[in-house]
């Protein structure tokens, strides 16, 4: 889990067996898939992930760094991109 501080301090949160990351705003009652595939399943393009296992924010990019497990990585995801890198 992360604090996103420059996106209105949203919580990112790893969702490890849906093979993505999501958003949760203040006072959403739904999070918002930000890495990942809306159908939950794993890959190892650079739009899906496999068994990711931790979040940050890069403070001065502030994308989103996912631990990519299972593909033996680390991505680093701009908000509002498909892809990663």
């Amino acid at each position: 889990i992360a604090i996103d501080s420059h996106h209105n301090n949203s919580l990112v949160i790893v969702d490890r067996e849906n093979h993505r990351v999501v958003d949760w705003a203040k006072g959403a009652t739904q999070g918002t898939i930000i890495v990942g595939n809306t159908e939950g399943k794993k890959g190892s393009s650079l739009h899906h992930l496999n068994f990711p296992n931790g979040v940050a924010i890069d403070p001065h990019s502030h994308n989103i760094i996912v631990a990519d497990t299972g593909n033996h990585r680390i991505l680093s995801c701009p908000r509002g991109h498909h892809d990663c890198k």
